[in-house]
């Protein structure tokens, strides 16, 4: 019999994996572009880097999710 698991992703991981991509692509923006979608209130010495850095870093959970179900498989696999 499979005994694979059925993969699964949690409503909170991708809720933090499409804030994640919306600042690092705001982020990429402001850095890239000459335009600005980011009111002046908001912006600070760096602010662009410091969107894509925690953009970045709110994706690496579902990332993280997502490599060990393949990892866990792979190794289930192996044993059979």
């Amino acid at each position: 019999m499979n005994s694979a698991k059925h993969f699964r992703l949690p409503l909170g991981l991708l809720l933090l994996d499409g804030i994640g991509t919306a600042l690092l692509v705001l982020g990429i923006t402001e850095w890239v572009d000459a335009t600005s979608l980011i009111a002046e209130s908001w912006q600070f010495e760096n602010y662009q880097l410091t969107m894509i850095v925690f953009g970045g870093l709110l994706m690496l959970p579902l990332f993280l999710h997502i490599f060990a179900f393949i990892k866990e498989n792979s190794r289930n696999n192996r044993l059979q």
